[in-house]
């Protein structure tokens, strides 16, 4: 049996930890139930985990006395007493099993991330992760208290590491992200997504946040949505198939827009891209900050031009002809530079 680097992260998770227990809630119950039907490799890990989460005794309601345990140990083995067995002591561990060592390993190391934990982290300040994304690229985030994130290419998602009741819905983002978040009760009920313009508050709903250096956009497509702006006091609740885009320095929030079609910020994480009375400059500019590419149009009049339909979303070289085909035009790659336009 080895002793993993994944197996000490998965124990060191508070929550994994109440799931062994049979104290986890229902969504992290539902989230651990999924994590281990996703990949046959994850059944030997847990049962790794399990089989040394027993042997070692891990609980949390003895973190606490780790300090004093510590204390006691060094005490024993500081003493004259300690010293005249200690030949005794090594004949001894020669006969315990082998697993039972590497269990006792396992817990001390646990128990010295815990303890660390402590001390390196202010009191109710949670952990912090940081998912990035490259050119090309998009990554799907499954929170413990069941939140899905898709994270679009070229973005920064930072949100806390693991999930205690104390713990808050919290997600700062630089780029683009699709939320789809869990209605959960509670004091800490509610999730919020930070961006440099303000936040966006929600209970349970699904809705896209949208932050590239030029202000917010925010699509609601189920439920309600509360944004914030981050100078000032200006609020406004958004509902299902409502859009608003606004600046940190905004005095004042516009009213929210209805009746526009949102499938251009809703589905570019879907298969098929769908597109409703869209600018050619709108898509260009995606295309730009999704594949790090540069679009140049050769041809007056094409970026005004709006289209509608559904594209392949998997590759860069498909998505150019089939744009190339809608607009009747010729579009081609040259390395990084994506060219339309027929002159």
């Amino acid at each position: 049996m080895t002793i993993g680097k994944n197996v000490i992260a998965l124990l060191a998770d508070e929550s994994f930890q109440r799931w062994l227990n049979g104290t986890a809630s229902e969504a992290e119950n539902v989230y651990w139930r999924e994590w281990l039907q996703a990949h046959p490799n994850r059944v030997a890990l847990h049962d790794e985990a399990r089989q040394l989460w027993q042997a070692g005794q891990f609980r949390p309601a003895a973190l606490p006395q780790v300090e004093a345990e510590w204390q006691s140990l060094r005490q024993r083995l500081s003493s004259p007493a300690s010293k005249s067995v200690s030949s005794r002591s090594l004949k001894t561990r020669e006969v315990f099993p082998r697993w039972l060592r590497y269990g006792a390993m396992a817990a001390a190391a646990v128990l010295l991330l815990a303890l660390l934990g402590r001390h390196l982290l202010a009191p109710g300040q949670p952990d912090w992760q940081t998912v990035s994304t490259t050119s090309g690229e998009r990554k799907n985030l499954h929170l413990a208290e069941g939140t899905t994130i898709i994270l679009n290419a070229n973005s920064t998602l930072r949100y806390p590491k693991a999930r205690l009741q104390e713990t808050p819905r919290r997600a700062e983002l630089s780029g683009e992200a699709y939320f789809d978040v869990e209605s959960q009760s509670g004091r800490q009920r509610d999730f919020v997504v930070q961006t440099v313009d303000g936040t966006v508050q929600v209970v349970g709903t699904r809705f896209a946040v949208y932050e590239r250096g030029s202000g917010t956009r925010v699509a609601v497509e189920a439920g309600k949505v509360a944004v914030a702006n981050a100078t000032t006091t200006a609020a406004v609740m958004l509902e299902a198939g409502q859009f608003i885009q606004f600046y940190k320095n905004d005095p004042e929030l516009a009213p929210p827009r209805r009746g526009i079609a949102l499938d251009f910020y809703l589905t570019w994480w879907q298969d098929h891209f769908k597109l409703a009375d869209t600018p050619f400059d709108d898509i260009a500019r995606r295309l730009e900050e999704t594949y790090g590419v540069r679009v140049q149009v050769r041809e007056p009049g094409l970026r005004q031009r709006k289209l509608s339909g559904a594209i392949e979303n998997g590759d860069l070289d498909v998505i150019i002809a089939a744009l190339a085909k809608a607009l009747g035009t010729r579009g081609r790659r040259d390395g990084e530079l994506v060219v339309f336009g027929s002159q």
